[in-house]
């Protein structure tokens, strides 16, 4: 304009600087907003505005993440992939061994299931996440896979025998192993844990001669594994009741515990 205007910038109808051209140097997520230049000139009594509307764009924080879950009593495999916030949303969809499948595209979270019994052992899935910031899609990386062996289960007294320990443990695999606990009658005796599941129970004699089983899901597997062991109460045996030595000579006392779980120790008392 001639004679030249004075130029003012608002900043969300906040003064912020003075000048024809107002420059943001790094410009933050924070500094979204509507900016409005107005000019004015004096001598000439007239003035005028025009609004811009700045939209930043910036990715979710961390990084994108891909978990397994099993479902539906562990017959089936969620896939789940999260990166949330940033904006735009992230554009997220999973993909097997880099080939595209016809998946859904989803915003910040993203899920698939799949059938246990028809997914292969040691399958690769990757979840690809697209945004406007990245150059190329992020990707994170997940195996499914059943683990190796089969579960351990075995017992042990702790507490100086008041209390019995049952432990199971089945670790590795993806998603992870659930374990729970049967008595002898076949009653679910524990909420079922991933990886290892450890129940403990009151001393009781009542036990000897009991079954407990530890059995194992996954959903890569056709039906449960299963591991057991009984409980037996000490039983003892000397080899003689009654033994008469000469006073000065030696003399080996010997007692045999005959069968017994969890192991026990023998202590001899005198009188």
């Amino acid at each position: 304009s001639n004679p030249p205007s004075e130029y003012i910038w608002f900043y969300n109808n906040s003064k912020i600087f003075s000048g024809q051209q107002y420059i943001i140097s790094k410009v933050s997520r924070t500094q979204t907003g509507i900016y409005t230049c107005f000019a004015q000139n004096l001598l000439l009594k007239t003035s005028t505005k025009n609004s811009i509307i700045l939209t930043v764009y910036y990715l979710p924080d961390g990084k994108v993440t891909c978990t397994v879950l099993a479902a539906n009593n562990y017959k089936d495999i969620i896939l789940s992939c999260l990166w949330e916030g940033g904006f735009p949303k992230a554009e997220l969809r999973w993909v097997r061994s880099h080939e595209e499948e016809n998946d859904i595209v989803s915003y910040s979270n993203v899920t698939k299931r799949k059938i246990g019994l028809d997914t292969p052992n040691n399958s690769s899935y990757s979840c690809l996440a697209s945004h406007p910031v990245l150059k190329s899609d992020a990707i994170c990386k997940t195996t499914v896979y059943s683990p190796y062996g089969n579960p351990r289960c075995f017992a042990m007294a702790t507490k100086n025998h008041e209390f019995i320990m049952l432990s199971c443990n089945w670790e590795g695999g993806l998603p992870f192993v659930h374990l729970w606990w049967k008595d002898w009658e076949n009653n679910l005796m524990a909420n079922p844990k991933e990886s290892v599941n450890m129940h403990v129970l009151n001393s009781n004699t009542n036990y000897s001669g009991k079954e407990f089983t530890c059995e194992a899901n996954h959903p890569l597997l056709s039906s449960a594994k299963k591991c057991r062991f009984k409980l037996e109460a000490p039983a003892l045996a000397a080899q003689r009741n009654t033994i008469s030595v000469y006073e000065g000579s030696d003399v080996q006392l010997t007692c045999v515990l005959k069968k017994t779980y969890p192991t026990s120790e023998i202590i001899w008392y005198n009188n």
